[in-house]
């Protein structure tokens, strides 16, 4: 490290400077090359002290013995002191990170990244997109005592649904990479019943989920239906109700299990 190099430098200058034998002009060339690597404020300010005092002691006031060891020791000192700052920045560990940090890619089918996925957690807070997926950073004070919790992610219009469980450990500093893959979920049906405004069953109405003509069934005397929903469950769908002398309906309901009961009212003469 430059800094390094520079406190060895100039304790090496410091050396010379005690040295009977010592040229004055050797101790300036190691003084601005030991200069020309410091890199930190705390062992500048101590490096320019202690130079400081060389100089003197070379070039200017020429002590005797029981001064110039003094001026060694309060160089030395001052030098120890920019040392500190970065003793304690190789030795003394860091804080610990009070975040999880959990990247989250979500693949389809074919293992090709999903960009326009929905993606949430079990331990809730908002999913970041970033590039190429997304980010969680879950507090430390989130984390279950079991420490799992589990990462959902789908893509409705496509039915494809997937989840992973993560487990966190003791290493909060650590960003940790998980992938979730979709798989095709099966879709949902709608189904239920009309009635008339006494609450009769109707049959012979005809029933269908909108976009979906072709796929339109007359309901039994019991008044029952049942559709394909194209939709997850508990997706909106939309369905249409007609019936000879009644007024149709439109009714949009979540697809499922969930029954839709569908009511008809009679037309009358302004109908």
């Amino acid at each position: 490290m430059p800094t390094f190099g520079a406190l060895g430098m100039s304790m090496a200058l410091l050396t010379s400077a005690g040295s009977a034998h010592a040229q004055d002009a050797s101790a300036i060339a190691q003084l601005i090359q030991a200069s020309s690597k410091v890199t930190t404020p705390w062992s500048l300010a101590a490096f320019a002290i202690a130079a400081l005092v060389v100089i003197v002691s070379l070039l200017v006031i020429k002590p005797n013995a029981a001064t110039r060891k003094i001026m060694w020791i309060c160089a030395a000192a001052i030098t120890f002191l920019g040392l500190v700052p970065i003793i304690v920045s190789v030795f003394v560990v860091p804080p610990v990170a009070s975040v999880y940090r959990i990247r989250v890619t979500v693949v389809g089918p074919g293992q090709t990244p999903v960009e326009d996925a929905k993606v949430w957690s079990t331990i809730g807070g908002e999913a970041k997109k970033v590039a190429g997926g997304w980010e969680f950073d879950i507090p430390v004070a989130s984390k279950p005592a079991t420490g799992k919790f589990t990462v959902f992610a789908e893509q409705p219009n496509a039915f494809l649904a997937g989840s992973r469980e993560i487990v966190l450990g003791a290493d909060t500093g650590m960003a940790m990479a998980v992938t979730v893959p979709l798989e095709k979920v099966k879709p949902a049906r709608v189904r239920g019943f009309v009635q008339n405004e006494e609450g009769a069953t109707l049959g012979g109405a005809r029933v269908m989920v909108a976009g979906y003509a072709g796929e339109m069934i007359v309901t039994s005397d019991n008044g029952g239906f049942e559709l394909p929903a194209h939709a997850a469950s508990g997706q909106h769908v939309l369905v249409h109700v007609q019936k000879d002398g009644y007024v149709s309906s439109q009714l949009s309901h979540l697809a499922g299990d969930d029954p839709l009961v569908v009511m008809l009212r009679k037309k009358q003469s302004g109908d």
